[in-house]
């Protein structure tokens, strides 16, 4: 608890949020992120391209995902 209570005053959050972002960190694993920007370009350059974005964003993310 001490040293929760630590590093939430070092990173300036609540204990909560801090345990929140380890969660998340966990469940997301060390790939999410890149998958993320990956997943966000995709539907940006398709976006330019496609009037149907709206109706088929799901394949066009597993679509980039799947990479």
């Amino acid at each position: 608890m001490a040293r929760l209570r630590a590093e939430s005053l070092r990173r300036g959050v609540s204990m909560a949020e801090l345990i929140r972002s380890a969660i998340d960190e966990t469940i997301r694993g060390p790939e999410w992120e890149g998958r993320r920007r990956r997943a966000l370009a995709a539907v940006g350059a398709i976006a330019e391209d496609a009037t149907n974005v709206s109706e088929r964003h799901d394949e066009f993310l597993l679509d980039e995902y799947s990479k």
